[in-house]
């Protein structure tokens, strides 16, 4: 792993993965593009949209809600 320090807006999270990742004996990080991964991408984009933090309990936004259904297809396709 690099040592240079993160000065992004995102520190604090790749602070906590690096602090994770040093926990295993093992480890690989890929990376997935949009189109791999829309519905973390559509909760991502909602997310930017916010001025404060905000969790979603039962509810989650309806685009990501339509990139899981288009997701699904891939795993359990419809009759």
């Amino acid at each position: 792993m690099t040592e240079t320090r993160d000065k992004s807006r995102i520190s604090a999270f790749i602070n906590d993965i690096q602090s994770l990742a040093s926990s295993f004996i093992e480890i690989k990080f890929l990376h997935a593009n949009r189109e791999c991964n829309k519905v973390a991408h559509e909760i991502a984009k909602e997310g930017f949209k916010m001025e404060n933090s905000t969790f979603w309990v039962e509810e989650v936004p309806v685009a990501a809600v339509v990139a899981l259904e288009a997701d699904r297809c891939w795993v359990d396709p419809p009759d």
